[in-house]
This record gives C-alpha cells, sequence and structure tokens, in this order.
C-alpha cells in the first residue's frame, strides 16, 4: 500500500517539500512510483468492437388466490321455558241420603242382600306432547364480485450516454443520423 510504495527516504523528503501546485504535477515523478499497481486494475481491454448490452425489464402481472376470511355457522339447541293455560275437568263422588217413604217393590227387594256399590272419579291432567317443525333455514353461499385495480410496480432499464472525449471535433462526428440510426444524437434506450 501507501507505505510501500513511498518507502524510500527522498520519496518521503520529496513529498514533504513539494507545495500544492506542483505536487499534482510530480506525484508520478519519483523513483517509487509503478504504473502497473497505480492504474492496472482501472485499464479495460478494450478489443475492436465494445458493446454495452441494454437491458429492460418487463413487469408481468398474474394473480393467485388466498384466503380474506369467511364465514362459520355454529348451531345449539337452547332452552326455552313456555307456559299456557288449559282447562282442565275433575270428577267428585258426593254421597247424598234422602229419606224415602214408599213401599218396597220386588227391585227393592232383589237388591236387599249385601253388597257393594262402587263409582270412581276421572280427572283430566295436562299432557305435554313435543312435535319439532323446520320454522327457517341458514345457508352460506358465496357472492363472486370482480372489479379492476390497477397496479404499480418499478421496473429497470438500461440508459447509454455518449460523451465525446476529443479534442479533434472532426475525427467523431456529431452528426445525428450518424450516431444513432435516427435517434437524437449522444443519448440511446
Amino acid at each position: 500500500a501507501i507505505r510501500t510504495v513511498f518507502a524510500g527516504g527522498a520519496a518521503a523528503a520529496a513529498v514533504t517539500s513539494l507545495n500544492e501546485e506542483t505536487a499534482a504535477q510530480n506525484f508520478h515523478q519519483h523513483e517509487n512510483f509503478n504504473d502497473t499497481k497505480f492504474y492496472g486494475k482501472r485499464q479495460q481491454n478494450i478489443t475492436d468492437a465494445t458493446a454495452i448490452p441494454i437491458i429492460e425489464e418487463k413487469m408481468e402481472i398474474g394473480k393467485r388466490e388466498v384466503e380474506t376470511g369467511g364465514v362459520r355457522l355454529k348451531s345449539r339447541v337452547v332452552q326455552e321455558n313456555v307456559e299456557e293455560n288449559v282447562n282442565l275437568r275433575s270428577e267428585h263422588v258426593r254421597v247424598e241420603q234422602m229419606p224415602v217413604n214408599r213401599p218396597a217393590t220386588a227391585a227393592d227387594l232383589e237388591a236387599f242382600k249385601e253388597g257393594t256399590i262402587e263409582m270412581k272419579e276421572y280427572a283430566e291432567i295436562p299432557v305435554i306432547s313435543k312435535e319439532a317443525f323446520v320454522t327457517g333455514e341458514v345457508s352460506l353461499a358465496k357472492e363472486v364480485h370482480e372489479n379492476t385495480e390497477t397496479v404499480a410496480g418499478t421496473i429497470r432499464k438500461t440508459e447509454v450516454e455518449t460523451e465525446n472525449f476529443t479534442e479533434e471535433t472532426d475525427k467523431l462526428s456529431t452528426d445525428k443520423d450518424k450516431l444513432s440510426g435516427n435517434e437524437e444524437s449522444g443519448f440511446y434506450k
């Protein structure tokens, strides 16, 4: 690096003794300066034909399907207390005794023995029966909507700018037709 290039004492003395005006002119004029080390990596291998490729990116827009949400239906059974009024009938046996004063008939004499008479009581009680009815349905269906979106992106392309760096303008023509083949002079896309 710099220490090895300027290792000699004479070069160090020469650099320190130069003023700013002569430093740029005498930079290359000392015994430790090496052109190959200094410029070697900067030089290009230039052949008869040199080209810069003009590359342009093209943007392609595609589509893919992604999940954005959805709806889930869950059913559960809930209980509800219901009350209704119902009229119920009930029977009660009543024992009555009435005074009677008449002579006994043959039928009365035939029933004149030991025996039992029964009369049963009946009553209505509420009876609950249940029957299921379909009163409605909840279903899932899809609606498809289409819309147009503007998609923006950044693409890259090569632009080549020409620069004439010779002082002899007659050697390189900047004429429009000669430089670019009917393109603007000095700029290629």
